[in-house]
């Protein structure tokens, strides 16, 4: 018989440990800011507020995903497409040529998302792409600026 995670039963894990893991990740170095999606209200409220009252135990939240954000990835989305290529392979090819980016953390589910990802670092975007994905990431907010130092 196979495995089929869908069926698996899960504890939840509490906000306090959600956020505990988040900032061990951003004190090794592993993780720069932390943001939520597909999170309730409450969670989003509870998490804000842990992170807020106990800042030396919790991450703050940098960005919370909602229409402003969705607007930004269809726009994203809409460019890569108008350039003839995927959403992933843009953003992937935007990443592994940006001096100040050390690595790419991807994910795949089968071997033509694989290639694709590989294949996106021999992909070169033109200098005009490169000016509209900076006239999108200027017009949306940039939730890094939220981050205290």
């Amino acid at each position: 018989s196979s495995y089929e995670a869908m069926k698996e039963k899960m504890e939840p894990v509490s906000f306090q440990d959600q956020l505990a893991a988040l900032q061990e990740l951003i004190q090794e170095g592993k993780v720069r800011y932390v943001g939520l999606s597909k999170e309730t209200p409450y969670g989003v409220c509870s998490m804000c507020e842990l992170a807020k009252n106990f800042p030396d135990l919790y991450p703050k939240i940098v960005s919370i995903l909602n229409s402003q954000n969705e607007q930004a990835v269809n726009a994203y989305c809409d460019l890569a497409e108008r350039h003839g290529m995927t959403p992933t392979t843009m953003a992937l090819s935007w990443c592994y040529h940006r001096e100040l980016v050390a690595s790419t953390i991807i994910g795949v589910t089968s071997m033509e998302q694989l290639e694709e990802n590989c294949k996106a670092y021999d992909t070169r975007l033109s200098n005009e792409l490169l000016e509209e994905i900076d006239g999108i990431y200027k017009q949306y907010t940039d939730p890094t600026k939220a981050r205290n130092k």
